[in-house]
This record gives C-alpha cells, structure tokens and sequence, in this order.
C-alpha cells in the first residue's frame, strides 16, 4: 500500500451526526509557489486563502478553488495503527477515483493536498509519491479529533476502539501537595507547572534509566504550543482514582503499568485532541512518560 505521510492535523469543529454523505470532502492542492505576503499582495487567481491548524498553531496558506477529489470516490474509510503504534486513516477509492489520485500523486510529488469537510480543512498532507491501487493510508495522525470526526461522521471499520466518550475538567491552578496515587492530579499538577514555565513540571515526570530521555522529549513539545496558551485553556480527562491496588503479577520483572489520558484544547475554534501517556509503578504512584 502506498501511503501519504502526514503532516498536519486541523480539526475545527467536532462535526456530529452519523452517515455523513462523502460528497463532503474534497481535496485541493495547496498553493507552492514564490513567497506571498498576504498583508501587501494579492492572492493568484484560482486560488483562495484559508485558516488552517499547523501543528498547534494557527495559520493562513492558500489553496486552489478547484477540488482535485471528492469523498464520492472513497468506497470505505478503515482506522488502524501503524507499525508504530499511531493512528493511521486509511480508505478505499473506486476505479475512477484511483485514476484520478494516481494522475493527481503523479503530477504533485512533494506538493501538499488539503481535504476538507462541508468547506472547512481538516487535515493536509505531503505527497511523498505517486499512489496507484486506489488504497491510501494517512499516517502520523497526532490529533485524535480528526479520527473522531471520521468515526462519528462515515461508516467505518475501527480497530483504533478509542472512546471518546469521556468527561474534561479545566486545568487549575495546583495549590498544596500533589497525590501521586490520583492520575487526575498528577496530570492537572503537570500540565499547569508545564504551561506556567515553572521547572517543578519535571517532578511529575518518569525520570528513571528507561525514560531517560522523557526530559528532553517533553521540553521539545513546548514548541508546538501556541506562546499564548494559558493553563485554564486546556481540558484533561476526569480520570478517576484507582479503588483498589492492582495484582502483584503485573508488576513482573519492575515492568509499570501503562495508561493513557486525553486531553484538549480548543484554539480560535480549531478542537485539538491528544493522549498523554503516563504510568504507574508498584507502589501506585503516577507519573508521565510522553505527550
């Protein structure tokens, strides 16, 4: 299977309803031409400039009005992990639609194709190389919005099983001791020292010879984040704490129990959703490993 490696997730709104039709998603190249500044030149003809979600920040880029691809062409839509471990988009594409993507791929390599849904973008993706076969996977999918919005909105097959159905609490300000045995806790406590810049996020953070580097790696993400990006912005899961220990036998070999929450944030509309991996060890005590 040739695939699209992806390179941003925009998600703007969490569109509800189930069937949508596939007519509501189009694709369009994005504009690659000779720098344009925006604030002093005109847009090209048959192109148009939109909002877009890069990364965590928000961005203008212009794409063309003509739709390359619609969703008409897509037979079904399957959500899977790739070898990694992350969530992969993959569809089918009817007879005509492969010709048509495998004639668009050809003529487009290293061009960015921006799909959108009832006229808003909803991701954008590199073409790396022509896609024949009419089976395309999108890979590197970072915000789960985008594959809420798949299984809430087309019939799909699911093997991600991811709920989404779980309550956000706010992130607040900590005041007092942290308890590291409650994960709801030990996540707000990091995520406000972490998006206040105080270094007493790192205390929250697992820090022994297997995630050695989990320091650095999280230091990095900061730079992801809109500068602007207020604590009480963000939203956690409302984990629960844990009602009783769990069996000795998990903790073979010092192994620590993995978990996973959500957390959110929404930025001039655009919905990012994204798990933060964390962990228990045997005595009970939380920590996190990566967001």
């Amino acid at each position: 299977m040739k695939k699209i490696f992806l390179l941003i997730v925009t998600s703007l709104f969490v569109f509800s309803g189930f069937a949508r039709d596939k007519s509501s998603l189009k694709f369009r190249l994005v504009y690659d031409g000779p720098y344009i500044d925006l604030e002093n030149q005109s847009v090209p003809e048959g192109f148009e400039a939109i909002r877009i979600l890069k990364g965590m920040k928000e961005t203008t880029v212009l794409v063309e009005k003509n739709v390359q691809l619609d969703g008409t062409h897509i037979k079904n839509f399957k959500l899977a992990q790739d070898m990694f471990g992350y969530p992969n988009i993959n569809f089918t594409l009817d007879d005509e639609g492969t010709q048509i993507f495998a004639k668009l791929t050809r003529e487009n390599i290293r061009k960015e194709i921006l799909l959108e849904m009832d006229g808003i973008a909803i991701l954008s993706a590199v073409i790396r190389e022509e896609i024949t076969g009419g089976q395309v996977a999108i890979s590197g999918v970072n915000n789960l919005n985008l594959i809420k919005i798949i299984k809430d909105n087309f019939e799909c097959e699911d093997s991600l099983n991811i709920n989404f159905d779980v309550d956000f609490v706010r992130v607040t300000a900590v005041n007092g001791i942290v308890d590291r045995k409650d994960p709801k806790a030990v996540l707000n406590a990091f995520m406000y020292y972490y998006f206040t810049d105080d270094p007493v996020w790192k205390s929250f953070v697992a820090s022994d010879g297997k995630y050695s580097k989990s320091h650095d790696n999280i230091t990095s993400v900061r730079d992801n984040f809109p500068e602007t990006l207020n604590y009480s912005e963000i939203q956690i899961q409302k984990a629960e704490k844990l009602k009783k220990k769990l069996p000795f036998y998990l903790f073979k070999n010092n192994k620590d129990i993995p978990f996973s929450y959500f957390y959110k944030i929404n930025i001039s509309g655009y919905e990012y959703i994204a798990q933060v991996n964390m962990i228990m060890d045997k005595a009970g005590n939380f920590s996190i490993k990566g967001f």
